[in-house]
């Protein structure tokens, strides 16, 4: 009797996971992730153009400053 009722629960634990369709949840944090991955990159590409640019004004100001 005991192994049957153990076997009834396997069953029973396997079918009620079964029952959970995770697929599109697994879908959605894909799509999430690759959303950050894609904000990330842009929020570094920003930051590269906004250093470059502050590089280049400090230069620019710096040359007038040195050469007038």
């Amino acid at each position: 009797m005991p192994t049957t009722s153990i076997t009834n629960n396997i069953k029973l634990i396997h079918h009620t996971i079964g029952n959970f369709n995770i697929l599109p949840d697994k879908l959605a944090v894909a799509r999430i992730n690759e959303s950050l991955s894609t904000l990330q990159q842009a929020r570094e590409l920003r930051l590269r153009e906004a250093e470059g640019a502050l590089k280049s004004q400090y230069h620019h100001s710096t040359f007038g400053r040195t050469h007038n």
